[in-house]
């Protein structure tokens, strides 16, 4: 008599409830936030910065509530994921492009943003047509480009105050703490609530707060 061996299904472990929660949250908040900062914008290349920024967070806040607060199938699923990760690409290239067109000198200014929005194009058509990419390529690029700062960093601090300064640093510890959150899936708070993804998504809007209130700061 032969023996059969039968492997039960893998578990998939219920997804927190607070999934997608800050985001979907966020989006609304960031439309008015944009709405402000073309109010208070009073030059044409300022309302142009502000309004791509803005774009650029509502726009992932609003794919990342869809991707994770919907009940997609399978194929649908994989297809918002890799936007949703696509607009990470756009988010820091348009966080870029109001600090470079308001304090960076004209030369300056095209050279840095030709690069971010290169790599954002370049990490977008990656992510979109590479179906299976691991999670440890993009973390490291999303990583870079965020810190391609650095390179500007001594005309931003000459150009713009130290508040503002601390305001780009601090987002950008924020963002880079989140990013390590969402690679190393560390902290798993409370895993059915609240867990390494809702903390991810907590410190994007954290850093998204602090570069908002820098851009304010110069508009102002």
């Amino acid at each position: 008599m032969s023996s059969v061996a039968h492997t039960s299904p893998a578990v998939i472990p219920p997804r927190p409830k607070w999934r997608g929660l800050l985001h979907l949250i966020g989006a609304p908040v960031a439309v008015l936030t944009g709405m402000v900062l073309l109010f208070i914008a009073e030059t044409a290349k300022a309302r142009t910065g502000v309004a791509i920024y803005a774009l650029s967070l509502t726009g992932l806040f609003t794919m990342s509530a869809i991707y994770h607060r919907g009940h997609w199938r399978p194929t649908v699923k994989a297809w918002l994921q890799r936007v949703d990760h696509s607009m990470i690409f756009v988010l820091i290239a348009g966080t870029y492009t109001p600090f470079c067109l308001l304090v960076l000198a004209g030369s300056t200014s095209i050279i840095v943003l030709s690069i971010v929005w290169g790599g954002a194009a370049a990490g977008i058509i990656t992510r979109l047509t590479w179906h299976r990419a691991p999670r440890a390529l993009f973390v490291p690029i999303y990583l870079a480009m965020g810190w391609t700062a650095l390179i500007i960093a001594p005309a931003l601090a000459a150009q713009a105050s130290v508040t503002v300064n601390a305001l780009l640093v601090a987002g950008g510890v924020l963002y880079t703490i989140g990013t390590v959150v969402y690679a190393t899936k560390r902290p798993n708070l409370f895993p059915s609530v609240f867990g390494f993804h809702e903390l991810f998504h907590a410190f994007t809007i954290a850093a998204a707060i602090c570069h908002t209130i820098a851009i304010t700061l110069i508009l102002l």
